[in-house]
């Protein structure tokens, strides 16, 4: 079993990420890690490229997917590991997912506009471009128009949550994501869990493996030791495998390193071959 360390969350062009499919391969390489996924949001369109970067290096890469759900008021998003892109059921809810991605953009801009903040959709269109609309590529057109400074302040001041261009977008029911990433012979893991709120968190467990969730993402960069500690005993508590990931978003989040998140993410080998026997189980 390979001691080097490995990446399980990365986004490219074909979501809200800025290096290509080969890119995030090639820079696997260079950091030396024995493996890295592709999880863009809603989308395997990126995934051909991404697994034919990996035949002429010396890393493993993992085809993947990360879909939006919601439980209640709480916003939950899952990762799909090994996933066939192929399968229709997951094209169609991915397809579900994306729409409710472009029915919202419209709205933003309306209530951007509203609050002195003006951008054309068009704009936002070239940023995304073949990808399914996003926040990122909203505020990389407001960027541009002159309204922020930077992406980071976008979310600051104008699209992050309860900020007045935000707009919440329609989400999947966990049954759902899971169940699509199931059909396509993939595996299911809860992202990042510290983004649920403390309170909600064991009722939420709690649906989401009554749905049949497979993991947890126990190391991601915006986990500290107490994180890591307390969801790896919940992954323990109901069986489910320990993973880990980044979240790498290339300069979208430049503060997030590929294999090394803020410094010391270390997401062990182990992890994925615990993955792919749940794989090799479904």
């Amino acid at each position: 079993m390979s001691e080097r360390p490995i990446d399980l969350q990365t986004h490219s062009v074909h979501s809200d990420g800025t290096l290509t499919p080969t890119e995030i391969v090639e820079r696997a390489a260079e950091t030396d890690l024995a493996a890295v996924a592709l999880t863009d949001h809603d989308t395997t369109s990126g995934l051909e490229a991404f697994e034919q970067a990996g035949e002429d290096r010396d890393v493993e890469t993992v085809p993947g997917v990360e879909l939006s759900a919601r439980v209640g008021r709480q916003d939950v998003d899952i990762l799909g590991y090994f996933v066939d892109p192929d399968d229709e059921t997951l094209q169609e809810v991915m397809e579900k997912a994306r729409r409710f991605r472009r029915e919202r953009a419209p709205e933003m801009i309306e209530r951007l506009a509203e609050v002195g903040a003006p951008i054309e959709i068009e704009a936002v269109e070239e940023h995304a471009g073949e990808a399914a609309i996003g926040r990122p590529h909203i505020a990389q057109a407001l960027v541009d128009a002159g309204h922020v400074d930077d992406v980071d302040e976008a979310f600051a001041e104008l699209i992050g949550e309860e900020q007045p261009g935000c707009v919440p977008k329609e989400r999947l029911d966990p049954p759902e994501a899971i169940g699509a990433i199931h059909s396509a012979h993939g595996v299911a893991v809860l992202a990042h869990p510290s983004h649920i709120h403390p309170a909600a968190f064991g009722r939420i467990l709690e649906v989401l493996f009554e749905a049949g969730v497979d993991g947890i993402e126990v190391w991601h960069s915006d986990h500290d030791r107490n994180h890591e500690q307390f969801f790896g005993q919940q992954a323990a508590k109901h069986g489910l495998v320990k993973t880990g990931g980044s979240d790498f978003h290339g300069d979208n989040k430049p503060d997030i390193a590929l294999g090394e998140g803020r410094g010391d993410l270390g997401v062990p080998y182990e992890s994925l071959e615990r993955l792919r026997q749940r794989a090799g189980s479904e």
